[in-house]
């Protein structure tokens, strides 16, 4: 079959201008519609339903055999995808009873069309939505279910008790154990998750990647079985996988829970996911590339473009070689923690031009790559930061997104880990500054948000005090980001009042400690109307020497000791 080709803009308003050819059918109707036997419902126009496309910013294209792929030559589809019809119908002639369905019809596309545009960018990996309006029956009610709960969110006064309530459906044993479960399983917990849900959210989690792996999901023909012969739709269940593989390593680094990294080492043969791009916009797959190609790029003969998620892949991948050290820095040699930094060096270094920066041509943040981008900074912190100079100001700041962790000698220079983990953080801060609206990025980035605020508390107590007021400002920022995440999401808000209350104690002990009235009178002001983006105070850092009369908190005490006793003298970086 030739490809569909969407509509110019211009013809959007003229129904009579969208002509469908393939083959033996050549459509000119003014009111054609997309049929589907399976509920005895009309759709809206073809020609709205890409009005809405063009509403959304999905750029005009042509649509590959993707949706050929559900019609036969007749324009009937295969007994595997549902029977759809293409042609021209009555609309007038609909029965009474669709009538009567409309309201509650148009308040869940209402919800899904907020679940695609508000949350599905940090998250792609349901079907894409050009594909939902032309066959909603591929994503069923139960799952459907979970992603107006997820939408409701991002509408204010919209209570989500009865929503959640047919959500946890999910978790039901009348729902049949198949891939969709496992969308839904895993969309509750990352909702659960931002609700500062921890422990049903990582229950959630555990059982989606139990039925994952019951499925077989980690193999490529669990994909090709049930992908419907449709290229997209068995891209959407490799991507299952790959988010399931992400959401566990984030929640086995990001949060105060010991949850083991399951499937940190979990045998899969799933292919890569596409780019983003590509896929939201039903474009032609390009050949298949594995997790082992990946990880051998820099030796190979040809170019391959990587989508952001498998760089996003890497850098869980690269978060768990850091959990793997254990919480004991002692215990870690020299050479295993080498290996780890190098690997998380050559991320950065292995990017190719158009994935250093998450802002794309056209202004748009790329969200999958902006998850990349976020994660590995968390890597270079969780690696770095409990071998620095920090710890010794104060190893624990308690929070949803935190874990104690163990003191002892670094195996290199506490100076290089203190600078490491400071830009690490730097990165983050300045992530979040992009202008976009920071809600519609994934809601488990704001653990490493978090992370980078630990960096900066003790960071500020080592600076000298004109040099304080930058890191300070780092520090406000993320907490500003913290704020304005918490607007949808209760576990931001709850994040930013703790960090909020450790910054508040800093600057009153540093204000103490060094006699500034002026500091003093700053301590309740943690808000930011501006952001520095001078770092050269960092290549300074280790040449100021901070007042030796000021006092430092030790780990989770009240006592005070000179910083001279805490800190080693500092080289250079």
């Amino acid at each position: 079959m030739n490809p569909i080709t969407t509509p110019s803009i211009a013809s959007i308003n003229d129904p009579t201008s969208l002509v469908i050819a393939d083959g033996n059918y050549d459509l000119n109707e003014k009111t054609f519609a997309l049929r589907n036997d399976l509920d005895g419902s009309i759709s809206k126009p073809y020609s709205m339903a890409y009005e809405n496309m063009y509403q959304t910013g999905i750029q005009p294209q042509t649509i590959p055999s993707i949706v050929n792929s559900f019609l036969t030559k007749d324009g009937q589809a295969d007994e595997l995808t549902g029977s759809y019809h293409i042609g021209s119908v009555d609309l007038t002639a609909t029965k009474a009873s669709e009538a009567h369905r409309a309201g509650a019809e148009n308040e869940t596309d209402t919800l899904i069309d907020i679940y695609y545009t508000k949350f599905n960018g940090g998250h792609p990996f349901l079907i894409p939505r050009i594909l939902y309006r032309l066959k909603p029956a591929l994503i069923p009610t139960h799952l459907k279910a979970v992603m107006q709960f997820v939408a409701s969110h991002f509408m204010p006064g919209l209570s989500s008790d009865n929503l959640r309530n047919a959500a946890e459906n999910i978790t039901s044993d009348r729902i049949p154990k198949d891939g969709h479960r496992v969308q839904g399983l895993m969309l509750l917990g990352i909702s659960l998750y931002a609700r500062f849900e921890e422990e049903p959210a990582i229950a959630a989690i555990n059982q989606a990647i139990d039925l994952a792996l019951d499925l077989e999901m980690n193999f490529h023909s669990f994909a090709l079985k049930h992908g419907m012969g449709n290229p997209i739709v068995e891209e959407s269940w490799r991507r299952t996988w790959w988010e399931l593989y992400l959401m566990d390593g984030i929640l086995a680094s990001l949060t105060s829970a010991q949850h083991p990294f399951r499937l940190q080492n979990v045998q899969t043969d799933v292919p890569l996911p596409c780019e983003e791009s590509d896929y939201a916009q039903c474009r032609p797959m390009p050949p298949h590339r594995t997790q082992g190609d990946f990880l051998e790029r820099a030796f190979a003969t040809e170019t391959y473009e990587y989508s952001s998620m498998a760089y996003t892949i890497e850098a869980v991948r690269l978060m768990g070689n850091v959990l793997s050290l254990g919480t004991d820095i002692v215990a870690a040699s020299d050479a295993q923690v080498e290996r780890v930094d190098v690997n998380l060096a050559d991320f950065a270094l292995s990017l190719p031009p158009n994935k250093r920066h998450n802002i794309e041509q056209d202004g748009a943040v790329d969200e999958v790559l902006f998850s990349a981008h976020i994660l590995i900074s968390c890597a270079l912190i969780m690696l770095h930061r409990p071998r620095s100079n920090l710890i010794y100001i104060r190893n624990h700041y308690p929070t949803p997104c935190t874990r104690q962790e163990a003191i002892g000698t670094p195996v290199t220079t506490y100076e290089i880990h203190t600078s490491k983990a400071i830009r690490a953080a730097n990165a983050i801060s300045s992530a979040t500054a992009v202008q976009t609206p920071l809600a519609m990025h994934s809601p488990c980035l704001v653990c490493g948000i978090a992370l980078a605020a630990v960096v900066y508390l003790p960071a500020y107590s080592m600076e000298a005090r004109e040099r304080s007021n930058v890191i300070k400002e780092r520090l406000q920022l993320t907490i500003n980001a913290l704020n304005t995440i918490g607007e949808i999401w209760p576990m931001a808000r709850a994040v930013k009042t703790q960090i909020s209350q450790f910054a508040r104690d800093i600057f009153s002990r540093y204000a103490a400690a060094t006699g500034s009235a002026a500091a003093q009178a700053q301590i309740q002001d943690i808000d930011i109307e501006s952001m520095m983006d001078d770092q050269t105070w960092l290549d300074e850092l280790s040449s100021l020497e901070p007042n030796r009369d000021a006092m430092m908190l030790r780990d989770g005490s009240s006592e005070l000791l000179p910083l001279t006793t805490l800190v080693p003298a500092a080289n250079t970086f």
